[in-house]
């Protein structure tokens, strides 16, 4: 939050969709967009498929803008495909 450094808060459609999360020392951190599944301990995986889209981060000036330090980790049996600065697709095998 650019008026309260070391808070973070996520905005899914332009709304908050979490209270503000005061972070101590983290104001240089940057923002990260993960797939992730549990499966209750179980051995077998789940299976899952979702994709994010237009994801954006916020700037100083109060604007939006595309992520710039992009990178990807997959562990075995899953995937990130369609991957671009504005979202990807995170799937099982």
């Amino acid at each position: 939050m650019d008026d309260r450094p070391n808070t973070w808060q996520v905005i899914v459609d332009g709304q908050p969709a979490t209270d503000s999360v005061s972070l101590p020392a983290s104001s240089g951190f940057a923002p990260m967009a993960m797939s992730e599944s549990w499966n209750g301990g179980r051995p077998d995986c789940n299976g899952f498929s979702y994709r994010f889209n237009q994801l954006r981060i916020a700037n100083s000036h109060g604007g939006w803008v595309p992520l710039t330090n992009t990178s990807t980790l997959a562990d075995s049996g899953y995937h990130v495909i369609d991957r671009t600065k504005a979202g990807f697709t995170a799937l099982s095998a």
